[in-house]
This record gives C-alpha cells, sequence and structure tokens, in this order.
C-alpha cells in the first residue's frame, strides 16, 4: 500500500512524542528503537494491497501498523495496560496533536454528513482491513455509527495481535475528552461483540447520566479487554456529596470542567467528571477572570514540573496538598516516583474518586509536619515538591514552618509553589471566585525573595506571572495583564535548596 504524504508525514510528525513517551514501555534508547520501529512499519505497509474506491478510514490503518510495529519492536512486550497508557500519551503528548483533535467539531452538520457519506462508501470495502458502518443521526445533539468491520482489529488479528487492540479502542474516549463531544460504547467487535456501537453526544447537551454512562463504558470496556481498570485510569466509581469538597477545591474543580466542555479546551481534565458526578450547579465558582487564571496555572504548572522531569527522570515527586488535583497522569514519563499528599480527611474523600496506580501513591500527610517523609524512598536523583493553590491560605508563619519542614526533611530538592500577592490578600470578598465560599487569603508577597527570608536555604531559580500565560488567548486576559492585573496576578516560582 502506498503511503502517501499524510501517512509519511505522520510517522516523522509523532517521532518526538515517540522519543519523549517509550521510557513508559521500558525502552533506553528511544532513537535506536525508531529506526527499529520505523523499519517494520514501513515493511509491514509496503505488504498491504491498496485501498479501493469504497475502502476507508486509510490513516486509522496505518496507526494499526504503527502500533504493531512498535509492539513487534518491544523486547520485552509490554503488557495491555502498559501499552494502552502508553498509546494515549504517544497521541496526546504533542500540543499540536491535542489542538488538532480539539478543534474536530464530530457534532458539526458538515462533520455528521461526512461520517454519514463514508459510511454509505464502506459498504462497497474490498480491502482486507477497512471498516463498514453506518451512521444513525438522532438529533443535532447525538448520532451513532455502527461498525460491522473494524480494520484494526483485522489487521492485528492477522499478525497475532488482537489482544493489543483494546489499547487503540481507548483513544475514542480520550478523543471525546479533548474535543466537544461525549463518547459512549457498548459493544466491540475486538472484545466480542457483534459491532462497535460508537455514541457521539454534544457536551453542552449531555444530561448526567449521559456523563456518568461515558466513564462506565470506558471501564466496562476495559474490563472486557482485560485491562486492570483502578491501576489504568486510577478512578473509583464515585460516591461523592457536594459536601465532601471543599469550597476552594470546588473552584477549581469547576473551571477545569468547564474549560474540559469547550469545544476548544486549553486543557482537558478527566476530574471535571466530579462535577458532573455531583449534579449541582457551580456556574458561580467559574468567573471569566478566575476562569483564566486556573487555565493559566494549570498549564504553566505542568510546563515547569515537565522540565523539571526532563532534568530528573527519575525524580520523587509529591504534590503537597493534592487535593483531587492529578498531576501525576500529565506529567508522568514511566519513570518518576510520584506522591499525592494531603489531610487525612482529604485523602479519604479523594481515595472516593482514585485508586493507587503503579509509581502514584496517595499518603497522608501535614505540610506542617514532616513526619509522614520518613516512609518516602531516599534512592531517587532528585526531590520535587509541588504546592498549587495551598501556600494562600497559610499565614507567614505557616508558611515559614512548611518551607522550613521541607529543607529538614529533604536533603535537596525542588519547590514549584504558587505564589499571592498581597493586594489579593486585602481584597479577598472581592476575588470573583473565593468571595463565594468561606476561605480567605493569609499572605501574599511581591517577590519570591520574601521566601528566601524566610528559608534561607532556598534559592529563587525563577518566577513568572500568570500574566504571561494569560495574556495569550483572550483580548481581557491581555488588557487585564497589562493593566490592572499587572503587578497583582498570582506567580509560579520554582526554588531549589
Amino acid at each position: 500500500m502506498k503511503e502517501g504524504i499524510v501517512i509519511t508525514t505522520s510517522w516523522r510528525f509523532l517521532k518526538g512524542s515517540m522519543y519523549a513517551t517509550l521510557p513508559i514501555l521500558g525502552v533506553e534508547d528511544p532513537r535506536t528503537f525508531y529506526k527499529k520501529a520505523g523499519a517494520i512499519y514501513r515493511r509491514e505497509l509496503a505488504a498491504l494491497p491498496e485501498y479501493g474506491e469504497g475502502d476507508v478510514l486509510k490513516l486509522n490503518l496505518a496507526h494499526a501498523v504503527m502500533l504493531g510495529a512498535i509492539y513487534e519492536a518491544c523486547d520485552p512486550k509490554p503488557d495491555v495496560d502498559t501499552l494502552t497508557r502508553f498509546y494515549h500519551e504517544f497521541l496526546t503528548h504533542s500540543a499540536i496533536v491535542r489542538k488538532l483533535m480539539g478543534r474536530r467539531d464530530m457534532l458539526a452538520p458538515s462533520e455528521v454528513q461526512r461520517q454519514v457519506d463514508i459510511g454509505k462508501r464502506s459498504q462497497r470495502a474490498t480491502h482486507p482491513f477497512t471498516w463498514q458502518f453506518s451512521v444513525n443521526v438522532e438529533d443535532e445533539d447525538h448520532f451513532t455509527a455502527t461498525f460491522t468491520r473494524c480494520g484494526i482489529y483485522d489487521y492485528l488479528k492477522s499478525r497475532g495481535m488482537a489482544h493489543i487492540v483494546p489499547a487503540m479502542c481507548a483513544i475514542d474516549y480520550d478523543m471525546g475528552e479533548i474535543s466537544n463531544h461525549l463518547f459512549l460504547r457498548d459493544h466491540t467487535l475486538a472484545t466480542g461483540g457483534a459491532v462497535c456501537d460508537c455514541h457521539y453526544v454534544r457536551k453542552s447537551a449531555a444530561t448526567q447520566q449521559e456523563w456518568a454512562k461515558s466513564q462506565d463504558d470506558r471501564r466496562a470496556e476495559a474490563l472486557r479487554g482485560g485491562r486492570a481498570v483502578e491501576q489504568l485510569f486510577g478512578r473509583r466509581a464515585m460516591d461523592l456529596a457536594f459536601g465532601d469538597i471543599q469550597e476552594t477545591a470546588l473552584v477549581t474543580l469547576a473551571i477545569r470542567a468547564s474549560e474540559t466542555a469547550r469545544p476548544n479546551p486549553r486543557i482537558v481534565d478527566e476530574t471535571a467528571e466530579i462535577i458532573a458526578a455531583l449534579g449541582v450547579d457551580v456556574s458561580k465558582y467559574d468567573p471569566f477572570l478566575s476562569h483564566e487564571g486556573v487555565v493559566a496555572r494549570t498549564i504553566m504548572f505542568a510546563d515547569t514540573i515537565r522540565g523539571l522531569v526532563a532534568q530528573h527522570p527519575d525524580a520523587l515527586c509529591i504534590n503537597l496538598g493534592c487535593g483531587f488535583d492529578d498531576k501525576f497522569s500529565q506529567v508522568d514519563n514511566g519513570k518518576i516516583e510520584w506522591f499525592d499528599v494531603d489531610l487525612p480527611d482529604q485523602i479519604a474523600v479523594r481515595r472516593k474518586v482514585y485508586e493507587d496506580r503503579p509509581r502514584c501513591t496517595m499518603m497522608d500527610g501535614d505540610a506542617l509536619d514532616g513526619t509522614w517523609t520518613a516512609a518516602l524512598p531516599r534512592d531517587r536523583s532528585a526531590n520535587i515538591v509541588v504546592m498549587e493553590g495551598v501556600l494562600e491560605y497559610f499565614t507567614k508563619e505557616q508558611t515559614a514552618t512548611c518551607l522550613h519542614m521541607l529543607c529538614d526533611c529533604f536533603e535537596h530538592g525542588y519547590l514549584v509553589a504558587e505564589m499571592n500577592s498581597m493586594f489579593m490578600v486585602k481584597h479577598s470578598k472581592q476575588h470573583d471566585a473565593i468571595k463565594n465560599t468561606n476561605a480567605t487569603f493569609k499572605w501574599g508577597t511581591k517577590s519570591g525573595a520574601e521566601f528566601v527570608e524566610l528559608e534561607p536555604r532556598l534559592a529563587l531559580l525563577s518566577e513568572h506571572s500568570y500574566n504571561e500565560e494569560m495574556r495569550k488567548h483572550t483580548l481581557r486576559g491581555r488588557l487585564f495583564a497589562a493593566t490592572f492585573g499587572k503587578n497583582i496576578n498570582n506567580r509560579i516560582a520554582v526554588f531549589s535548596w
């Protein structure tokens, strides 16, 4: 089968993502592995017959060939759980890929009609590894594509790799989380179903039941595919009540859920389902400036942590005061050891949502008392402590106690912290989101240098205002960053000791 420009470019375009995510598969030399897998990929493509007029989704088949080549090149072979996580990170690692995925509107009338037309054309399929399906449009917010043939399954089955197909099936749910639709599916050909029934629901029109069903379907499909659901997704079926969640955590959750549901989200956060599970109106926690600030800090924290992890690939990472945050899934390189630490009552609630995962463990701990640190491993090249949305609720004295604790309990390390301004402290009750809670900001700074004054063992490495990210996205964000918010917005600072 001729590769064509799109298929050839896809392999080369994803080179960077492959290099970054191959450690998940235990690959120590990505460059050599890439060449080995590339040779297999080209060999397999060359052996395939050409597509005919009725054959469809050629690029999807190329991706099946790609994953098959990667799997063949692995020695030893990864289990399906590991391969699923790799494929997710591989396809979503690139910001450009995520943006392209996010822009695709599966419920746009032109896209729905395109799917209908492709389905009709697929009925004339002749290729051994192609798709046949039909589309039923229920209304402008719902349509279903029912597949009676799947080229991915047929191809990988022909190579004796049918057991890895569920690793590719899972990406359909990932696409939905990035874009504007929910994805639901009761059956797949790869797990013994008579059909693959793919249901697309516009997020803005989805009911609470549809949100919940999307997650239930994903978990059920994982079980049918032989995957360890809790280890793969790290989340439980939720038994949450509104009172379980602190109001300050609701602000972050509401904003991340709102952003995730947008047609072109800048961040995608799977904890958005917590808001759906609560079934309450949280719009008051999602005003414009707080929304832009939380999105900016989410992006900046993830980028900063990834940078440190790139320097220290086997680091010990601690999300101190983690709440419901799941940074591990955003920055994992397959080697770090991660601990989500919070007060016992908060960890108890977190366990209603998450399970411990390989290299990601929940732990009771107090930011003002380092007793819990005795249980941590001490054989890592670096210690990275993350405190997002925590220190602004500490007094100056509590902040000093926390910093002393970190420097006393860890011989060396990095602290990635959110810095609050004194202006925000003086105007907590005017803050557009915090005014709707019982929380108040306790202490702020003009510069991270004030942390060094509290704990001289620290060195300030960098400090950046959230304005740097906010100004990239909206006119209002640019105006805020250039005028009123120029010197009062929160910052992200990195310290070492």
